[in-house]
């Protein structure tokens, strides 16, 4: 508290000092702005102290973030396996299609048609060594 006291009887003399080094008609005004500011500044010094904890209030740490990753893969994932079996559907061949993301990507096709759904998606996916490609025939159920 006495620090604070000193502090700010420093500031009034140290203003005071300023008003009368400086020319007064010119600059009057913007001088007395600038002295009051500096001397509201050493006063409200204290509630610095208890500004210092606003932050406090608010956490901004990365932990408390929403991880959306995991939903956004998983939504992805969806939209690939539709999509593959809208190819397929699309040159005559119904089939479910399941997509393990990851390296490697592996597509497993189920239907009654293996080899050209095979082809297919190959076609659609592109050559690539990060893509496996199982087709199995639905009919003898393997």
């Amino acid at each position: 508290m006495n620090e604070w006291a000193f502090t700010i009887c420093m500031a009034c003399v140290l203003a005071g000092g300023l008003e009368l080094l400086m020319p007064r008609r010119e600059y009057e005004k913007s001088i007395k702005i600038v002295v009051a500011l500096y001397i509201l500044v050493a006063v409200l010094q204290p509630v610095q102290s208890v500004i210092s904890g606003w932050n406090e209030l608010w956490p901004t740490k990365e932990d408390d973030a929403v991880d959306f990753s995991g939903y956004r893969a998983q939504l992805e994932q969806q939209a690939l396996e539709e999509q593959l079996e809208q190819t397929l559907f699309a040159q005559g061949i119904n089939g479910e299609v399941q997509v393990l993301v990851g390296p490697p990507l592996t597509v497993t096709v189920d239907c009654d048609a293996p080899e050209q759904a095979q082809v297919i998606l190959r076609q659609a996916l592109g050559d690539g060594e990060q893509i496996v490609i199982r087709a199995e025939d639905s009919g003898n159920g393997t």
